[in-house]
C-alpha cells in the first residue's frame, strides 16, 4: 500500500493530480462537493481515470470517489486541495470536524489561504497544530478530455511551497518533494500567493485582448495572439509593482518573472517563446477563471497589500477597474484583502515575523 492522499475537487486539476500521483504509487481518494456531483457521475467502484499528455500516461482506479468529506479524508496522510479559492472558506468548515492534527493540507494556487485554514481550524475546531501549506500553482496545465479522462498539455515547472507559519515548511516539504520533485521552499505563503504569475499574466492578456477574444469565437490563441509587446509592457509594469511591495515588506526580492524563471530554469524570453508555441484556443468570452478568480483573489489582494504598506499600484488598480466595468462586478468588495485575511491589524514591520512564526 502506498501513502494515502485525499484530492479535493474533481475538476481538471483534481483529475490530473489523482491519476498522475496514483500512477506514481500513491493511494488516492477523490472528493467532489455534492452540488458538483456530475463531475463524478460516471464513476463506479472500478472506474479508472485515463490520463494522457505530459504526465504519467495510463489509467488509474482511485480507491474512493465520493461526495462524503469524512470518508474522503479518513486515513489520508495529506489533503490536496484543487478547488477554486472561493471554495476555501466552505472547505474549512467541512474539514474541521474530521481533520486530524497529523494530516497535511496542501493548497494548490492557495492565494495565501493557509493563513485562513490554520487560524479557523485552530480557533473554531480546536486543532492546535495545523499543518497547512500554499503551493504556487497547479502542477499541470490540463483539460478534461471526457467524463473520466484528462489530458495534460504541460507540467508547470519546479513548484514553490511554503507553510503557515513558515517555521513549519520543513515539516511539510519531504512529502511534497516526493509528490512533485524537485520543489523548493519559498519564504512565506504571501510570497507564494502573490508570485503566482497567473494573477498578473492571465487578467492582463484577457482584458487587453477582450475584443479579439469575443470577435474570433474560439480561434484566439491565448499566448501567441495575446501576448504582444504592448501587453507585455503592461505585464512588466504590474510585475514591478509587485516587486515594490515585496521590498517594502522585507520579503525576498523575487518578482513573478523571477519566480517563473526559477520554476522552468529558463530565461524569461525563452519561456515566452515556448508559451507562444502552445495551442490554447477556445476562448470566446471573458467569463473565465482568468478574470473571475485571478482578479478578485489575486489582483485585488495585491492592491490591498500595496495600500497596507503604502506602495502605489496604479496599473493593478486600473486592471481591477477595467475588469469590474467589463464584467459588471465589484471585485474589490467581494475579493481577497488584508482585512478579509485577518491581517490588517498587524503592523507592516511585523508581518514577515508573523508569516514566519505565527506570532505578531
Amino acid at each position: 500500500m502506498g501513502t494515502k492522499l485525499a484530492v479535493i475537487g474533481a475538476g481538471n486539476g483534481g483529475f490530473a493530480i489523482s491519476a498522475d500521483l496514483g500512477l506514481a504509487g500513491f493511494d488516492i481518494n477523490l472528493y467532489e462537493f455534492p452540488e458538483y456531483g456530475d463531475n463524478i457521475a460516471h464513476f463506479s467502484e472500478n472506474t479508472a481515470i485515463e490520463i494522457t499528455g505530459n504526465a504519467r500516461v495510463g489509467t488509474y482506479v482511485p480507491d474512493l470517489v465520493t461526495t462524503d468529506i469524512q470518508k474522503a479524508i479518513a486515513g489520508a496522510k495529506a489533503i490536496l486541495v484543487a478547488t477554486q479559492a472561493k471554495a476555501h472558506d466552505r472547505l474549512i468548515q467541512l474539514l474541521g470536524p474530521y481533520l486530524k492534527e497529523e494530516q497535511v493540507i496542501y493548497l494548490f494556487s492557495g492565494y495565501a489561504s493557509s493563513i485562513r485554514f490554520s487560524t479557523v481550524l485552530k480557533n473554531d475546531f480546536g486543532i492546535k497544530n495545523v499543518l497547512c501549506a500554499d503551493v504556487m500553482t497547479l502542477p499541470y496545465a490540463c483539460r478534461k478530455s471526457g467524463p473520466t479522462s484528462v489530458d495534460v498539455l504541460r507540467r508547470t515547472g519546479n513548484l514553490g511551497v511554503a507553510a503557515f507559519p513558515a517555521d513549519n515548511t520543513d515539516k511539510i516539504f519531504p512529502l511534497f518533494e516526493k509528490m512533485y520533485p524537485p520543489g523548493y521552499k519559498a519564504d512565506n505563503v504571501m510570497q507564494i500567493g502573490l508570485c503566482n504569475q497567473n494573477i498578473i499574466l492571465h487578467p492582463t492578456i484577457t482584458i487587453m485582448n477582450a475584443g479579439a477574444i469575443e470577435r474570433y469565437n474560439g480561434k484566439f490563441n491565448f499566448y501567441e495572439h495575446g501576448c504582444t509587446p504592448s501587453v507585455e509592457t503592461v505585464f512588466k509594469a504590474l510585475d514591478k509593482e509587485l516587486l515594490d511591495i515585496f521590498k517594502a515588506l522585507g520579503f525576498p526580492e523575487e518578482s513573478s518573472i523571477d519566480a517563473v524563471e526559477r520554476r522552468f530554469e529558463l530565461p524569461w524570453e525563452e519561456i515566452q517563446a515556448i508559451r507562444k508555441s502552445w495551442t490554447i484556443n477556445g476562448f470566446n468570452t471573458l467569463n473565465t477563471r482568468f478574470i473571475t478568480e485571478d482578479v478578485p483573489e489575486g489582483l485585488v489582494f495585491m492592491s490591498s497589500v500595496g495600500q497596507y504598506c503604502n506602495v502605489p499600484t496604479p496599473v493593478c488598480d486600473a486592471m481591477i477597474t477595467l475588469a469590474d466595468v467589463t464584467m459588471g462586478q465589484d471585485y474589490r468588495s467581494s475579493g481577497r484583502t488584508m482585512e478579509t485575511m485577518g491581517l490588517s491589524s498587524i503592523k507592516p514591520e511585523n508581518l514577515h515575523r508573523f508569516l514566519t512564526t505565527g506570532d505578531v
